[in-house]
């Protein structure tokens, strides 16, 4: 296994965002409160990627949540690996 940074603007960094703010957790937030979702980092095993956020406080809950998104991810839009 190894923990992966995607690089920002390339696709599958886009992808995984547009992911998080289409999750129906997110229905009916502002732009603002979007932008309060944070990249926690990716994970590979093989060729699957899960890709984690959290957001702390959500305004539907006043809870944190966590959300993973799985994926596959090519070599060009990883910035960094860490090898675990």
């Amino acid at each position: 296994m190894e923990m992966i940074l995607l690089k920002m603007g390339s696709p599958e960094w886009e992808e995984a965002w547009n992911w998080v703010e289409s999750h129906p957790l997110n229905e009916n937030i502002t732009i603002d409160e979007l932008d309060k979702w944070q990249y926690m980092g990716s994970y590979r095993l093989n060729n699957i990627v899960i890709t984690t956020f959290r957001y702390i406080n959500h305004p539907r809950t006043n809870l944190t949540h966590t959300v993973n998104y799985k994926h596959s991810v090519s070599e060009d839009s990883i910035e960094k690996i860490y090898k675990m």
